[in-house]
C-alpha cells in the first residue's frame, strides 16, 4: 500500500510539499496540506465522529513524508497525542474533535507533556489542532513556541 502511495505522482508531490513545510517550519502550509488530504477521502470511508481517525491521518502523512513521529506517548500525567522531532525543533501535538485549540494547548500545559523535551537545546512548539466533524477538516489550530 505504501509503495503504491509513493509511486503515485500526486501523492508523491503531497508528501514532498509536507516535508518542505516541516523543514521550513511553515505550519500554515502544513495545515493546508493536511486539509487537502482530508478533502480527498471519500465520504463513505470518512469516520467523521472519531478523533482517532483524524489523528491517524496526520500521523501517517508525517510518517510518509519521511519524518519520525510518535503517537500516544505515555508520560507521567497522561498520553500526548503526537510528537515530531526535526533537527533542533520538537512539535508536541494535541488533537481535539469539535472542541477548541485553547483546550488543546491548555491540556499540554496542564499535563506538562512538553517538559521531558526541555533542556535539550531544541525549540519546543506546542501545537493544538481542532478538527470539525461537520466540515471534515482542521477547523482551527494554534502554535505556541515555548523554548
Amino acid at each position: 500500500m505504501i509503495d503504491s502511495f509513493a509511486e503515485n505522482e500526486q501523492n508523491s508531490a503531497i508528501a514532498k510539499n509536507l516535508a518542505l513545510a516541516i523543514r521550513r517550519n511553515n505550519l500554515d502550509q502544513f495545515i493546508e496540506i493536511i486539509n487537502t488530504l482530508f478533502a480527498d477521502i471519500p465520504a463513505e470511508i470518512f469516520l467523521a465522529k472519531k478523533e482517532a481517525y483524524y489523528h491517524s491521518i496526520v500521523f501517517l502523512a508525517i510518517k510518509l513524508s519521511g519524518y519520525h513521529v510518535g503517537a500516544e506517548i505515555r508520560k507521567s500525567k497522561g498520553r500526548l497525542d503526537a510528537v515530531m522531532i526535526y533537527e533542533n525543533r520538537v512539535y508536541v501535538f494535541e488533537f481535539k474533535l469539535d472542541s477548541s485549540v485553547a483546550e488543546a494547548i491548555q491540556q499540554i500545559h496542564q499535563k506538562g507533556y512538553h517538559r521531558s523535551f526541555e533542556n535539550q537545546a531544541k525549540e519546543i512548539y506546542l501545537v493544538g489542532i481542532n478538527f470539525s466533524s461537520q466540515t471534515k477538516e482542521v477547523e482551527d489550530w494554534k502554535v505556541e513556541k515555548i523554548a
